[in-house]
């Protein structure tokens, strides 16, 4: 019996949280990037927010009109977003900056265990996949977490397009795909 629990404990230690090595954290990272919080993270950076403060009250009252009317769940992020966040942080910069935050602490998680294989070390797609677990740990882990620094929507786009060049450079420079593309949508 006791054999047993001292190689599950083994077993336990040799296996990850949140994936290990180089494509699958990197997979995992990129699901949160369409995530739920993602979403209402982008709706109140490219939705709410551009509004002005007469927009954005009729868009939280019982009956916005149509052109303001987002629908479920997109007005009930608006709502979540002036009801807990703008009433924790004071100001809507920080307030989205938390949003960021939190979003970036679940999705760094899957890349403490991103691996950059050895004949990737130096090289530009080595660069990249350690400058994208830097800043999103930075961002989920570090000054974000700790309130030090104010993260806006332009530095999650920074990680997603990131995460893509990285993908696209595997395909291309890895497996040698000629024609590998991102696509328009």
């Amino acid at each position: 019996m006791s054999m047993m629990v001292g190689k599950r404990k083994e077993e336990l230690r040799s296996s990850s949280e949140f994936g290990r090595g180089l494509v699958l954290p990197l997979v995992k990272f990129v699901e949160h990037i369409d995530d739920r919080m993602a979403d209402s993270m982008i709706f109140i950076a490219t939705m709410y927010l551009p509004k002005s403060k007469a927009d954005r009250a009729l868009m939280l009252s019982s009956n916005p009109p149509d052109h303001l009317d987002y629908g479920f769940p997109y007005m009930e992020h608006a709502k979540n977003f002036e009801k807990v966040y703008i009433k924790v942080w004071g100001d809507e910069k920080k307030a989205l900056s938390s949003m960021i935050t939190l979003w970036a602490n679940g999705a760094s998680d899957h890349l403490y265990d991103i691996r950059v294989p050895a004949k990737l070390k130096g090289t530009d797609i080595g660069k990249k996949i350690l400058l994208l677990q830097s800043l999103c740990l930075d961002m989920g882990h570090g000054k974000g977490l700790f309130n030090t620094k104010v993260y806006t929507f332009k530095d999650f786009l920074r990680l997603r397009k990131l995460a893509e060049e990285i993908a696209l450079m595997i395909d291309k420079d890895v497996f040698h795909i000629k024609d590998a593309d991102l696509g328009k949508w």
